[in-house]
């Protein structure tokens, strides 16, 4: 029997080797090939990195060689190669497509071509720096909510949906074909009471809860395992219905109520054994029935990874998990865990307090949990005799408070801070749209409103209005900092008006919304784990005008309202950036401005320019000296021009 073709340059063309394999069948569709190759085997010689493998109809490429002292082990991964050609640089960008024509586009002039994409019909816009088509073909797992299964023989790319899987009658117990079982479990994300939220309503702002179609209660509870209450808050602002948020949060919760567990098996695959138990075939997604004789239980479980050894199907191996891949990503990234006390307790303030009488910048954090209802804050306080910086981190739970509470107290004198922060914990420069555009790329039509109204509607003072109408489309984007794997939350205020076919979506850290019409303002929350030491924000609006403000992204995980970035302070009409330092306080006549480029000053009521300084030029519109003018070359006393004035006029001394 031919197990394993290696292909090679040689007379004999492709040459068959019976050897040790298995193959390695991940949730993401991609598959691993690793083969044991005897030293005096005639084709150990022809086989080194890169050479093309054969089995059981897919290609493969050697990836690695590990030698040992009488046989060498190869490791080879399926031939993808095609799809690493091209090179997306600076950035692959899609904007709002469906799955299907996002592989469209990917797969073009590839050869390969997807299958059942258009069982996703959502769209979504896509921003991947650096990539090839595979790296973007692969991120829209994650974006999508799909995996794939891979036929490089057909070159094509099926895609699947795990959690659409129906359980099949699949049965492993040890009275007929498990070997041996692993199992790990663990509560440590485990939840018995859900509380469903739902799109907020546009004119009181509350999010909509399922109180109305469940017995006048907010909550759903499901004990199946334990009779605790564990709480936990669920938010998705695409249901407008409370029947259909009360049915979907009934089938999360089942998943959440249970402990997480997960099984490794040593299983006999009875299908490959023998044709008689077809019927029993077990492949990568399958949902199966373990019963456990020992624990007396029959639980449905999915296959999320599985090897197989075609030559010993006796020894084949599957992990098993309560709960998918994909559905984890989904739902536990979400969910927020509270005990039940904070749900009544917990204070939501996290906001910039403007005063135009005092330069004191005052940032509230999120969620203080526990015991106590105090605020924690941020505060940076200057004035004439002390600096005063503390920080305080976000979820504190009672007596920790103390703890984690840092303070930094320095006199004016003698200032050197190991911590260069003032102003909020916004990652977002130039949030307000009082400093203009300076921190943002903006594409189309991009104006700054900071008019009375917009002023008094939100918390920053001002906002970005994208589009108009004569230029139909606005892109408003700023790249922020962060750390691969933090957690962090993010905040906006919007509103937008409709055109023929207004399309409006938002891009915050790899996922993407669409954003529904609206004549008032609406307030939008989430969160996410940044994947890169950068994270994209980025408005855009076809056919329609949005009008957006107060963009926040901050650590953490919640986030509610606006507060300024890093070293920027705003207070009454003094401005401080990490650009300098801008006064124009309104109704004053003159507005000043200091950097490392200019010292300006500026006749508002005129637009010119009352004086103008910078390292190669200085204007002044009126200047008086008085005693004495002196006109010199810098660092040569002599030859100078002096105006000296007297009594009955003035001396002009030349060459002095």
């Amino acid at each position: 029997m031919v197990i394993l073709g290696i292909r090679y340059t040689g007379p004999g063309g492709l040459v068959d080797i019976d050897v040790d394999h298995h193959i390695d069948y991940q949730s993401n569709g991609l598959q691993k090939l690793s083969f044991s190759v005897p030293l005096e085997h005639p084709s150990y010689p022809h086989i080194k990195e890169e050479l093309p493998v054969e089995c059981q109809g897919q290609r493969y490429i050697v990836k690695s060689i590990d030698e040992q002292l009488v046989h060498t082990d190869f490791v080879a991964e399926l031939d993808l190669d095609v799809l690493r050609q091209r090179v997306f640089a600076p950035a692959f960008v899609s904007t709002t497509l469906t799955l299907s024509d996002t592989l469209m586009l990917l797969l073009a002039d590839t050869g390969w071509y997807a299958v059942g994409a258009d069982l996703v019909s959502i769209k979504r816009s896509i921003e991947l720096s650096d990539s090839t088509p595979y790296d973007v073909v692969m991120h829209c797992q994650s974006v999508y909510g799909v995996t794939y299964r891979f036929d490089t023989a057909t070159k094509s790319i099926t895609v699947l949906k795990p959690e659409n899987e129906q359980p099949k009658n699949l049965y492993i117990t040890d009275q007929l074909n498990l070997r041996r079982v692993d199992m790990k479990g663990d509560t440590y994300e485990m939840v018995t009471r859900l509380y469903p939220y739902g799109k907020p309503d546009e004119e009181t702002g509350e999010a909509m809860n399922i109180a109305s179609v469940n017995d006048g209660v907010p909550y759903i509870e499901d004990h199946t395992y334990s009779d605790k209450v564990i709480s936990a808050v669920w938010r998705d602002e695409r249901y407008t219905n409370p029947q259909s948020l009360k049915d979907d949060a009934i089938l999360r919760l089942a998943k959440l109520a249970v402990p997480n567990r997960s099984y490794e098996l040593d299983v006999a695959d009875l299908a490959k054994i023998d044709p008689s138990y077809s019927g029993l075939a077990i492949g990568l997604h399958d949902k199966v029935k373990l019963i456990d004789r020992r624990r007396k239980t029959i639980e449905v479980h999915q296959v999320v990874a599985y090897r197989e050894y075609p030559n010993a199907p006796e020894s084949n191996v599957i992990t098993l998990s309560t709960v998918p891949l994909t559905i984890e990503g989904e739902i536990r990234g979400s969910i927020s865990a509270l005990d039940e006390a904070s749900i009544q307790t917990a204070g939501k303030v996290n906001e910039i307090k403007r005063d135009l009488d005092t330069t004191v910048s005052r940032v509230e954090q999120t969620y203080t949990r526990g015991e106590t209802d105090e605020l924690i804050g941020s505060k940076v306080t200057q004035s004439a005799d002390v600096l005063r910086s503390e920080i305080a981190h976000t979820y504190i739970t009672g007596t920790e408070l103390k703890e984690v509470k840092s303070e930094l107290e320095q006199s004016i004198e003698h200032i050197q801070l190991s911590m260069q922060k003032t102003g909020g914990d916004n990652l977002v420069f130039g949030s307000s749209a009082r400093l203009g555009l300076e921190d943002w790329t903006t594409d189309g039509a991009v104006m700054c409103d900071t008019s009375t109204s917009v002023y008094n509607a939100t918390s920053a003072g001002g906002a970005f209005v994208l589009a108009d109408e004569v230029t139909h489309t606005g892109r408003l984007s700023q790249t922020i900092k962060t750390v691969p794997g933090g957690q962090y939350a993010w905040y906006f205020r919007y509103k937008l008006q409709a055109g023929l076919q207004t399309e409006a979506t938002v891009h915050i850290g790899g996922s993407q919304l669409e954003l529904p019409m609206s004549d008032q303002w609406v307030e939008r929350t989430g969160n996410f784990t940044a994947q890169d030491i950068t994270a994209k924000v980025e408005f855009w609006v076809q056919d329609g005008i949005l009008t957006v403000a107060d963009i926040t992204v901050k650590e953490g995980l919640v986030c509610t309202a606006w507060q300024q970035a890093q070293n920027e302070i705003q207070a009454g009409g003094v401005t401080v950036t990490q650009r300098g330092l801008q006064v124009d306080a309104s109704g004053d006549p003159f507005a000043v401005k200091i950097d490392n480029q200019q010292f300006l000053v500026r006749n508002k009521d005129t637009g010119q320019d009352v004086v103008y300084l910078t390292k190669d030029q200085a204007l002044i519109s009126r200047l008086t000296a008085q005693d004495e003018l002196t006109v010199r070359r810098y660092g040569q006393p002599s030859k100078a021009l002096r105006i000296i004035p007297v009594d009955t006029g003035a001396f002009f001394v030349v060459n002095d």
